[in-house]
């Protein structure tokens, strides 16, 4: 069988699609010495919506009918329409379709016009938690039958690092305070990250704790409108902007916090959860979307609108020994129900099985 997948998410500075493909392809090219694989891209970095639609649409079919291939897998959302072969796309939320508000007029036709569409070409669809699955039934019209939930996992480069001289220097090296809160992810609205900023005013106005938020994730279009919050409330001083980093750092960076929190109001999956929990760090997540279904009982669920709630959360953390360790021990041993090995294999049993037919 000659498999071809998209890995166009791959370049530039991943998202949480690059690291999934980057992975799946890693894992599935480990266990799988049977089937030939053509791994497809324009060869640039990452692309914008406009450049993305040419890519699926246009070049990426051109590719795989000059490949002969059997089956191609997008992995990142919308599929060719066009195509001679047999077709798996991974649907891993519909952020895009729930939350149009944010979306510029070539993004919103991607997400409300061609993306419904393309899915629709797929023969098998995959999604990352059974909330993404109950989304695409609710919103795209797809039978339940016709989607299989397969879940993410963590990158082996996030583990619990006992080394306290490494956790020393990547503090060193981002300018960042012995004892800080993390959170990760594009600064955009859906993270929530307005609200993260009231609860930990709240938090400091009640509190002498010395804790410092860190943020780090890509500067999107509504960091502007974050930044301004926090200078309004007059926290300024106590949050600390980081951009994009790299595993490695940010592996570091997890181990070293007191705390990783994700106030998002929704996620597909909720990927930094489980790089918390595998690193060791107490979690305090959001109780919407897919985020219950990754953490179940190994952090502590919070209302994301409430900032009371937010804030009584990160203070019960933060000031109970027992409750961290407690959180800190189930948070490793959930981390290890997820693997990569085990995503590889459940995608390429789709695909022996598609190709049966």
């Amino acid at each position: 069988m000659r498999i071809a997948i998209d890995v166009q998410s791959t370049l530039g500075n991943k998202t949480g699609i690059g690291y999934y493909t980057a992975n799946l392809v890693k894992h599935l090219l480990k266990i799988d010495k049977e089937n030939e694989y053509s791994l497809l891209s324009n060869g640039g970095g990452e692309l914008r919506t406009h450049e993305r639609i040419l890519w699926e649409q246009l070049h990426l079919p051109i590719k795989t009918s000059l490949s002969r291939i059997d089956l191609l897998h997008s992995p990142g959302f919308s599929p060719p329409i066009m195509h001679p072969h047999k077709l798996v796309c991974t649907v891993h939320d519909l952020i895009g379709i729930i939350f149009p508000e944010n979306l510029g007029a070539v993004s919103r036709f991607y997400w409300s016009k061609l993306l419904p569409f393309a899915v629709s070409k797929a023969d098998v669809i995959i999604a990352d938690s059974e909330n993404t699955k109950n989304d695409i039934v609710k919103y795209l019209n797809v039978k339940p039958d016709d989607i299989r939930v397969i879940y993410l996992a963590v990158d082996d480069a996030f583990e619990v690092v006992q080394n306290t001289s490494l956790l020393k220097d990547v503090r060193l090296k981002y300018n960042i305070p012995s004892e800080f809160i993390l959170s990760v992810g594009t600064v955009e609205p859906r993270k929530n990250f307005n609200r993260l900023a009231v609860a930990f005013k709240k938090l400091k106005d009640k509190t002498s704790l010395p804790h410092t938020m860190v943020i780090a994730g890509k500067k999107g279009w509504a960091y502007d409108g974050v930044r301004e919050q926090v200078n309004k409330l007059g926290i300024e001083d106590d949050i600390i902007f980081l951009d994009y980093i790299d595993d490695d750092d940010l592996t570091l960076m997890y181990n070293a916090a007191s705390l990783f929190i994700m106030p998002s109001l929704y996620e597909g999956f909720g990927l930094p959860v489980l790089e918390a929990m595998a690193c060791g760090t107490p979690v305090v997540a959001s109780n919407v979307s897919s985020i219950p279904e990754v953490l179940e009982d190994a952090g502590i669920l919070v209302d994301p609108y409430d900032t009371d709630s937010i804030c009584d959360a990160m203070l019960s953390v933060l000031t109970d020994d027992k409750l961290q360790n407690e959180l800190r021990v189930k948070g490793i041993k959930r981390a290890t129900f997820f693997s990569w090995e085990k995503t590889a294999r459940s995608v390429l049993s789709e695909y022996e099985t598609l190709m049966a037919c």
